[in-house]
Protein backbone atom coordinates (compact mmCIF):
# COMPACT_ATOMS: atom_id res chain seq x y z
CA UNK A 1 0.00 0.00 0.00
CA UNK A 2 0.88 3.49 0.05
CA UNK A 3 1.88 5.13 3.20
CA UNK A 4 3.55 8.16 1.50
CA UNK A 5 0.41 9.32 -1.33
CA UNK A 6 1.23 11.71 -3.75
CA UNK A 7 -2.57 11.70 -4.10
CA UNK A 8 -5.36 10.12 -2.44
CA UNK A 9 -8.04 9.85 -4.60
CA UNK A 10 -11.78 9.46 -1.89
CA UNK A 11 -14.42 8.33 -3.86
CA UNK A 12 -17.93 7.24 -2.80
CA UNK A 13 -19.99 4.45 -4.69
CA UNK A 14 -23.18 7.29 -5.43
CA UNK A 15 -20.53 9.34 -7.51
CA UNK A 16 -19.58 7.09 -10.10
CA UNK A 17 -18.75 9.10 -12.88
CA UNK A 18 -15.39 10.60 -11.45
CA UNK A 19 -12.51 10.58 -14.02
CA UNK A 20 -9.32 10.55 -12.55
CA UNK A 21 -6.39 11.05 -15.76
CA UNK A 22 -3.11 11.37 -13.44
CA UNK A 23 -3.44 7.94 -11.66
CA UNK A 24 -0.16 6.36 -10.87
CA UNK A 25 0.04 3.66 -9.22
CA UNK A 26 3.17 3.64 -7.67
CA UNK A 27 2.26 7.10 -6.58
CA UNK A 28 -1.00 7.25 -5.56
CA UNK A 29 -3.80 5.56 -3.62
CA UNK A 30 -7.90 5.24 -4.11
CA UNK A 31 -9.85 5.70 -0.79
CA UNK A 32 -13.26 4.31 -0.79
CA UNK A 33 -15.11 6.07 1.33
CA UNK A 34 -16.83 3.51 4.22
CA UNK A 35 -20.53 5.41 4.46
CA UNK A 36 -20.58 5.20 0.53
CA UNK A 37 -20.20 1.86 0.46
CA UNK A 38 -22.50 0.79 3.44
CA UNK A 39 -22.96 -2.80 3.74
CA UNK A 40 -20.99 -3.61 0.89
CA UNK A 41 -18.08 -2.81 2.94
CA UNK A 42 -18.28 -5.61 5.13
CA UNK A 43 -15.36 -8.51 4.76
CA UNK A 44 -14.12 -6.64 1.65
CA UNK A 45 -11.20 -4.77 4.09
CA UNK A 46 -8.55 -6.01 6.30
CA UNK A 47 -7.71 -4.95 9.93
CA UNK A 48 -5.40 -2.26 8.44
CA UNK A 49 -8.29 -0.93 5.96
CA UNK A 50 -6.39 -2.04 2.84
CA UNK A 51 -9.23 -4.08 0.58
CA UNK A 52 -8.26 -7.79 0.68
CA UNK A 53 -6.41 -9.42 -2.36
CA UNK A 54 -9.54 -11.75 -2.71
CA UNK A 55 -11.77 -8.61 -3.41
CA UNK A 56 -10.31 -8.02 -6.42
CA UNK A 57 -10.37 -8.58 -9.68
CA UNK A 58 -9.10 -7.11 -13.57
CA UNK A 59 -11.24 -7.89 -15.67
CA UNK A 60 -15.17 -7.35 -17.00
CA UNK A 61 -16.38 -8.50 -14.49
CA UNK A 62 -16.38 -11.09 -11.00
CA UNK A 63 -15.16 -14.37 -11.98
CA UNK A 64 -16.10 -15.68 -8.37
CA UNK A 65 -18.19 -14.72 -5.50
CA UNK A 66 -15.11 -12.69 -3.36
CA UNK A 67 -14.72 -10.78 -6.19
CA UNK A 68 -16.30 -7.14 -5.36
CA UNK A 69 -14.22 -4.61 -6.89
CA UNK A 70 -13.07 -4.44 -10.64
CA UNK A 71 -10.67 -2.93 -12.56
CA UNK A 72 -11.53 -3.17 -16.41
CA UNK A 73 -8.16 -2.39 -17.59
CA UNK A 74 -9.40 -2.40 -21.13
CA UNK A 75 -11.84 0.37 -20.31
CA UNK A 76 -10.09 1.96 -17.16
CA UNK A 77 -13.75 1.53 -15.49
CA UNK A 78 -13.69 0.63 -11.54
CA UNK A 79 -16.51 -0.97 -10.43
CA UNK A 80 -18.53 -2.62 -7.30
CA UNK A 81 -20.38 -5.60 -7.67
CA UNK A 82 -22.48 -5.94 -5.05
CA UNK A 83 -22.82 -10.07 -4.54
CA UNK A 84 -19.75 -11.09 -6.69
CA UNK A 85 -22.13 -12.58 -8.89
CA UNK A 86 -23.24 -9.57 -11.28
CA UNK A 87 -26.78 -10.48 -10.60
CA UNK A 88 -27.22 -6.89 -9.56
CA UNK A 89 -25.26 -5.80 -11.40
CA UNK A 90 -21.95 -3.20 -11.41
CA UNK A 91 -21.55 0.30 -9.72
CA UNK A 92 -19.38 2.25 -11.55
CA UNK A 93 -16.83 3.85 -8.98
CA UNK A 94 -14.80 6.13 -11.37
CA UNK A 95 -12.56 5.84 -14.29
CA UNK A 96 -9.10 5.63 -14.62
CA UNK A 97 -6.77 5.52 -17.23
CA UNK A 98 -6.70 2.14 -19.28
CA UNK A 99 -3.87 -0.52 -18.57
CA UNK A 100 -3.29 0.47 -15.40
CA UNK A 101 -1.43 -1.85 -13.40
CA UNK A 102 -3.71 -1.63 -10.55
CA UNK A 103 -3.88 -4.42 -7.57
CA UNK A 104 -5.66 -4.72 -4.36
CA UNK A 105 -2.70 -2.61 -2.70
CA UNK A 106 -4.18 0.75 -4.64
CA UNK A 107 -7.05 0.39 -2.75
CA UNK A 108 -8.44 1.13 1.19
CA UNK A 109 -11.43 2.40 2.96
CA UNK A 110 -11.91 5.71 4.49
CA UNK A 111 -13.61 6.19 7.15
CA UNK A 112 -13.20 10.27 7.76
CA UNK A 113 -16.68 10.29 6.46
CA UNK A 114 -15.01 13.10 4.18
CA UNK A 115 -17.66 12.54 1.64
CA UNK A 116 -20.92 13.85 3.94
Amino acid sequence: SCLVCDDIFVLGIEQGQDIITDFAVNQDSIALDKYSLGEYSEGLFDENNLLKEEAFSIGEEATKESHRIMYNSGTGVLSLDPNGTGAQGQIQIAKLSPGLALTHQNITLDESDFLD
